[in-house]
């Protein structure tokens, strides 16, 4: 957990998982899915979401940074058998775009690009990347 004297300008959570954006644009995650999660070159992190199986980082220049849970194998049979191994954190392939917003629920990511399109990776049906357009613009409230 942060301790008190930590200042954030946002955070995002999921199951069993937090992170936060410092205000010098250092990312921190805590909670029990974070262990092994290595964020510490992260320095210059503008916005983060996070869900079960990813952790999306928007940076204040280029693209941004995707960390993502996946199964390694030890070759060696593994505690499961086959090679396979519990899931590790681990950096993963993350769209070249640089976005605007970004948001994370269940097993989904998306991207809000300047132009009004949407993009969306969506590892539970294992697609890279599907677009939404957005038609018409938010009106705000």
């Amino acid at each position: 957990m942060p301790d008190s004297s930590e200042r954030f300008g946002s955070v995002d959570l999921a199951e069993s998982l937090s992170c936060g954006v410092r205000l010098d644009g250092a990312l921190r995650c805590f909670g029990p899915n974070a262990q092994g999660l290595d964020v510490s070159g992260v320095t210059d992190a503008v916005d983060v979401a996070v869900n079960a199986g990813h952790v999306y980082v928007r940076r204040r220049s280029g693209p941004g940074e995707c960390f993502g849970l996946v199964h390694r194998s030890d070759g060696a049979g593994g505690s499961r058998g086959g090679g396979a191994t519990a899931p590790v954190w681990a950096s993963v392939h993350c769209a070249e775009t640089r976005y605007d917003a970004i948001a994370a629920t269940g097993e989904t990511v998306c991207g809000l690009r300047s132009d009004g399109v949407v993009e969306c990776a969506d590892r539970a049906r294992n697609r890279e990347l599907s677009l939404i357009h957005i038609s018409e613009p938010t009106r705000p409230l």
